[in-house]
């Protein structure tokens, strides 16, 4: 379960903290990774870095202007920015290049995940 193509469940709609269920899926998929859900004022600002990409480049110049968030960078390279806003915010993929934003209805793979 290394990929976003191959998703068990839709993020969008099975969704939980609910622990009990959670733990029933680790049991049935112990390899999948985590999917995030984004939106209701949670979004992730994911820059790409792989495959050719570099998103590094494009916001190196405005990172010291962002205010500080948990920033996880994932096993191909890509940086996601976490942010609590004030609104919903949708999601805009190639915001700019190499820059996405997953807001409402969006999710991202989240920490120690392995793709």
């Amino acid at each position: 379960m290394n990929s976003k193509s191959e998703q068990i469940l839709n993020p969008g709609k099975e969704a939980t903290d609910d622990l009990h269920q959670v733990q029933t899926w680790w049991r049935e998929y112990p390899n999948a990774n985590i999917g995030v859900k984004t939106g209701d004022g949670f979004i992730v600002i994911v820059v790409a870095n792989n495959n050719e990409r570099n998103g590094k480049e494009i916001i190196e110049p405005y990172i010291k202007k962002f205010p500080n968030t948990r920033i996880v960078r994932t096993p191909n390279d890509d940086w996601h920015f976490y942010y609590y806003v004030d609104r919903d915010i949708p999601c805009h993929i190639d915001l700019y290049e190499e820059i996405d934003i997953q807001g409402e209805g969006g999710y991202v793979v989240g920490a120690q995940s392995n793709r």
